[in-house]
């Protein structure tokens, strides 16, 4: 008389998790400079633009990424991408950075603690 043992285990765990969404595609890279160039809020910086490389989707892999960084649930189920900067900057400085770019609770694509895409 196991099969009614089964069948009551298998009842009880309800069904199957669903498997996650797909991501989003990111964003243009045109709209990562202009996300980035918020930055300048007075406009006078100039932005020479090396590279945009924008990575494969994955899942935010700490508190940054999640938007969490107060406490809270964060965004840990999002997908977002690693996007891979490089600039000149006023002739100057030579900038080379890592975002996450992530869509908020709103839906706006957001590099968390630099600028949200319009």
């Amino acid at each position: 008389m196991m099969k009614p043992t089964i069948i009551a285990v298998l009842a009880l765990a309800g069904p199957a998790l669903a498997a996650p969404a797909a991501p989003d595609p990111p964003p243009a890279p045109a709209q990562i400079e202009a996300c980035v160039q918020q930055f300048d809020m007075g406009k006078h910086w100039r932005f020479d633009w090396k590279l945009v490389d924008i990575g494969p989707a994955r899942h935010p892999q700490n508190n940054l990424e999640a938007m969490a960084q107060f406490g809270g649930d964060g965004l840990w189920d999002h997908y977002g991408y690693p996007v891979h900067v490089k600039f000149r900057l006023n002739d100057a400085a030579d900038i080379d950075a890592v975002y996450w770019l992530i869509r908020n609770a709103k839906g706006a694509w957001q590099i968390p603690a630099v600028c949200q895409l319009p």
